[in-house]
């Protein structure tokens, strides 16, 4: 529907494209039933949306200002689904996401990253999603099921988007992200043909681009899960991983960033956990290079969760404890047995004071997102 950010020129911009559909007008229970819509089996959802407007939050929050270039968002939510408020405030209503105000959206970020060599882009789209083949994700529209229309007339096809926006005069490094199902649409339900007409954006450039990675919600034939009314686990587990868990050591100037590798890494575990007995698994694809390729860099130390326990836990009885980083106490005389608090990822010195019924013990801890915590023997 819109660029929700202002326009900039210069060096290593970032332009992001966002897409969530919650709401389908021409399935059984939409607004506009059509014959195609219901045959299609689906429901409306209630995710999709609210997922999409997590992620481009976390666009806003963590790409410096002067470098976002572009975020254009598309929503259609459900009636009872809500937008992140940072991204609500900045989307004119009405909101939808239908075939021609999509690939209107997409027409234009397509040309913000084509010949923009230096920049870096980001695609996040959450939706009913089928396959066609043993591969790849189609991700339905707003309107899908359109009268007089092919099958997949509204309708993405991501990974063929992702070849004809990876040349090598475009975005050197691109980040896709697809939040849907990938269970198979065959032939025989539909038609050799109809299964053909999903959108695949611009012909194939020539070369290719550093890198453009598409992690997929799930893997191939495989559903992919989602909390009621709240956001996909994927989306979940992303967000946990751009803003700390997938974060990399520092860099020898202190920098951290993110992987191609330390995010599906971390990305993967947390849907594999969430899901538990429902087997969702994380699938990496597209244009993969080293998987060395930075997807994000923090702006400071990432947090990371402290937890101090003692042995015997016969000490928490009388034991506190001073935590200091650089010459400077962050935790004073604390006795709150176990210690956890959430702190910058860095170097850290732990004195316990046993109050002479036990030793004192100073140790250093070098603390990261990945830290399962320390154990503190007063023996």
């Amino acid at each position: 529907m819109v660029n929700i950010v202002k326009e900039k020129a210069g060096e290593r911009l970032v332009h992001a494209f966002v897409l969530g559909v919650s709401r389908y007008r021409h399935l059984e229970d939409g607004a506009e039933p059509t014959d195609p819509g219901r045959d299609s089996g689906l429901a409306q959802l209630t995710s999709a949306a609210r997922s999409a407007s997590e992620f481009a939050a976390w666009v806003l929050e963590s790409v410096p200002e002067e470098r976002l270039a572009s975020l254009y968002v598309n929503f259609a939510q459900s009636p009872d689904e809500k937008l992140h408020p940072d991204v609500a405030a900045r989307t004119p209503d009405p909101q939808n996401a239908t075939r021609a105000a999509v690939i209107a959206d997409w027409r234009a970020f397509y040309k913000k990253c084509a010949n923009n060599r230096d920049a870096t882009a980001y695609v996040y789209v959450a939706g009913h999603g089928v396959q066609v083949g043993n591969e790849g994700a189609i991700v339905l529209l707003e309107d899908f099921g359109a009268p007089d229309e092919s099958v997949f007339w509204a309708a993405l096809d991501l990974p063929g988007m992702n070849k004809t926006l990876r040349g090598s005069k475009t975005a050197s490094l691109q980040f896709w992200f697809v939040d849907c199902c990938r269970e198979r649409a065959d032939a025989q339900d539909y038609g050799a043909e109809k299964l053909k007409a999903a959108y695949v954006g611009f012909d194939e450039p020539e070369g290719e681009c550093d890198a453009a990675p598409i992690f997929f919600a799930t893997l191939p034939r495989q559903v992919a899960w989602a909390h009621a009314n709240g956001v996909s686990l994927f989306n979940e587990g992303l967000l946990k991983a751009l803003r700390r868990d997938a974060a990399n050591d520092p860099d020898d100037d202190g920098t951290w960033h993110i992987t191609t590798g330390s995010l599906v890494r971390a990305l993967d575990d947390h849907v594999r956990e969430a899901s538990g007995d429902l087997g969702q698994k994380v699938h990496l694809a597209g244009h993969l290079a080293t998987t060395a390729e930075v997807v994000h860099v923090f702006a400071e130390p990432p947090v990371a969760h402290l937890k101090v326990t003692l042995i015997p836990t016969d000490a928490y009885d009388v034991a506190t404890a001073d935590i200091d980083q650089n010459d400077t106490n962050v935790v004073v005389n604390a006795s709150d047995w176990p210690i956890e608090r959430d702190l910058p990822s860095g170097i850290y010195i732990i004195r316990v004071n046993g109050k002479s019924q036990f030793p004192n013990k100073t140790e250093s801890m070098w603390l990261r997102p990945q830290s399962k915590g320390r154990e503190v023997r007063l023996t």
